[in-house]
């Protein structure tokens, strides 16, 4: 809510807008709070201790952070590069969702749980929504350029080609990954 307050740029003129859009992510926000009691006060499993441990629990679950980001992101970064060629960004969009993603990186490489509950991964639930957002802003502005470009201009034809590819890798690695997260030694849970 405070990136909200932080990067609109009429924060006196559209104040009212502002409020309501802050409105909205409250139920969420007091979710979030129950969520939180009820994982780390209320259940046995935990006795409510959260620490600082610097990508800890990423790390169990990727030989590599670096290339799992880059691999993460690879298609979202394209269509950046699209939107701002095409000039088809809109910023708040943009700086909203990098704030959301942001804050995410950080709660899943900062914190973990104590005791048997600690490569759950229970932070990761704000990179995965936020990466949510990543993807959904990433293709509506993909889908945009695709409506814009000409079929004549062969580069345009070739960056959107290019765009295709990416969605498609992301796609392949993303069932690649749930099923090798699904399957150990062969064997299916």
């Amino acid at each position: 809510m405070v990136c909200i307050l932080l990067l609109h740029k009429n924060i006196k003129k559209n104040l009212m807008f502002v409020i309501k859009l802050m409105m909205t992510a409250l139920p969420c926000i007091l979710l979030m709070i129950v969520q939180y009691v009820v994982s780390f006060y209320l259940s046995p499993l935990s006795n409510g201790v959260v620490e600082v441990a610097w990508l800890d629990v990423w790390k169990a679950w990727c030989p590599s952070v670096i290339m799992s980001l880059i691999l993460n992101l690879a298609f979202p970064v394209y269509c950046l590069v699209l939107a701002v060629r095409q000039h088809e960004i809109h910023d708040i969009e943009y700086k909203i969702v990098a704030c959301f993603w942001i804050c995410g990186l950080l709660e899943y490489g900062l914190f973990a749980e104590t005791g048997v509950r600690r490569y759950d991964g229970n932070f990761m639930w704000g990179l995965q929504l936020a990466d949510f957002l990543v993807y959904f802003i990433s293709i509506k502005s993909f889908y945009q350029v695709n409506l814009l470009y000409n079929d004549n201009d062969g580069k345009a034809k070739r960056m959107v080609f290019v765009g295709w590819i990416f969605l498609l890798l992301q796609v392949f690695f993303g069932i690649q990954y749930i099923v090798q997260m699904l399957s150990v030694e062969g064997k299916w849970f």
